[in-house]
């Protein structure tokens, strides 16, 4: 009996001793866990060519402690305080102490974005808003399949999003100026693999083009050419598809818009809609009118009539019936 009160006491003892520094071990995880997040500037993301991210938190001073998680996949984290001075950091993230200033924090997620099926692509997922960079040569980025036109810059904003990013690189541009009713309009495909030069319709109701490669194609032409509702079909069957309007990619002409869609393959992209111009009407084409008709070149066209002529002609006639009318009426009776 007396052994096993003598055992228990050292086991006490041995914890007593060992308390201090459990709890300097625990303490600061559990207190991570429950700092709010920082407060953000912003927040910087560009991806490189080979889908390698560069990451940076810009944090507004703070007179509290804050834990700032990095984005999934981080890696050599610096965190510099305002003043000067590294921060340290885990693969997670980092405990941002009360009065560090303006902090930043830089890193790289290598592989954030990968090639599936031809297509750049990337499962993103961060609470913040980010202003992303997309990779020279990446004209049209697109969210869950919606087209994001990135502009000049190739720049776009996130507002705290799960998103399905997705962007071709390098893809071909081939243009045809296509005339009608004496106007010139330019019918632009970018695609992956490249294209066959896009052709008009012979009644100006649709557009075709062949595309090489699986990916997504971009078709851009003026409203004023082939107006909507659009449809539009990859070697014949239909296919989902998005228009916005080419200014809002910093087009300076209003009348321009893009039709975006995704093919699994290479295909024949047929593009339907509403013919707003076609040759052989004379109301849009002065080339229709009979008047300009070279064919009728030294035919001599009649004077012209006078109105008051038909109106005289015809009461002359009506008279006539009706004396003729009052004769027969007379043999009879």
């Amino acid at each position: 009996m007396m052994y096993r009160a003598a055992a228990l006491l050292l086991v006490i003892a041995v914890l007593a001793a060992a308390l201090p520094a459990i709890q300097t071990a625990v303490q600061p995880a559990v207190h991570a866990q429950m700092l709010p997040p920082p407060e953000h500037v912003r927040i910087d993301l560009e991806i490189g060519r080979d889908g390698t991210a560069t990451v940076s938190h810009h944090l507004a001073p703070s007179p509290f402690d804050s834990r700032l998680e990095f984005i999934e996949g981080a890696a050599g984290a610096v965190v510099t305080a305002g003043g000067g001075g590294d921060i340290p950091a885990d693969a997670g993230g980092a405990l941002i102490p009360a009065g560090s200033g303006a902090v930043v924090a830089a890193y790289t997620v290598p592989g954030m974005a990968a090639q599936v099926d031809g297509t750049w692509t990337s499962d993103f997922s961060y609470p913040e808003s980010v202003r992303f960079t997309m990779p020279e040569g990446a004209e049209h980025a697109f969210i869950n399949g919606d087209p994001i036109p990135t502009g000049q810059d190739r720049r776009f904003a996130c507002h705290g999003c799960r998103m399905l990013l997705e962007y071709e690189l390098d893809a071909q541009s081939v243009s045809h100026a296509a005339e009608i009713a004496g106007r010139e309009f330019a019918i632009t495909v970018i695609s992956p693999g490249g294209s066959g030069a896009p052709t008009l319709g012979a009644r100006g109701g649709s557009v075709s083009f062949d595309v090489g490669a699986a990916g997504y194609v971009a078709a851009t032409f003026s409203t004023d050419l082939l107006d909507g509702p659009y449809a539009v079909t990859a070697d014949g069957a239909p296919l989902e598809f998005e228009w916005y309007n080419a200014t809002d990619a910093g087009a300076q002409d209003p009348s321009l818009g893009t039709i975006t869609a995704k093919l699994g393959s290479a295909s024949r992209i047929m593009i339907t809609g509403t013919a707003v111009l076609q040759a052989g009407d004379p109301a849009i084409d002065p080339a229709a009118d009979p008047a300009a008709d070279p064919s009728r070149d030294g035919v001599e066209e009649g004077p012209d009539e006078d109105p008051e002529v038909y109106v005289l002609v015809a009461a002359a006639v009506a008279a006539a019936a009706y004396l003729t009318y009052r004769r027969i009426r007379r043999s009879r009776g």
